[in-house]
């Protein structure tokens, strides 16, 4: 298993590729902002690129100084050779997101 980190900005972009058949196996979003701030989520296949019809979260706000959690427990994304995780939020380096991973 893997871990990345990462800090969120107004353009959407990659927070992990997969190289291989890969399990997303936890995916946090934390705010440490003193206001809300708003984030999209991406999964993108191999091959295409990011836009709406690729959007798995969609205007998600997190409140200041809060986190949110997705793929706890035992939920998995499983992502094949090449598709991505792309995100964004409405304020630039006050997100941080930690991202696990296996290939599988």
């Amino acid at each position: 298993m893997a871990v990345s980190v990462a800090q969120l900005t107004s353009t959407p972009q990659s927070l992990f590729t997969s190289l291989t058949t890969s399990a997303i196996t936890f995916l946090s979003f934390c705010n440490n902002d003193s206001g809300p701030v708003t984030i999209n989520m991406y999964v993108v296949p191999a091959g295409e690129t990011v836009g709406p019809t690729c959007l798995l979260y969609s205007n998600l706000t997190i409140p200041p100084y809060d986190t949110y959690q997705i793929y706890v427990g035992n939920e998995k994304l499983i992502l094949g050779p090449a598709d991505s995780i792309y995100c964004d939020a409405t304020v630039d380096l006050v997100v941080n997101t930690v991202l696990s991973y296996t290939s599988l």
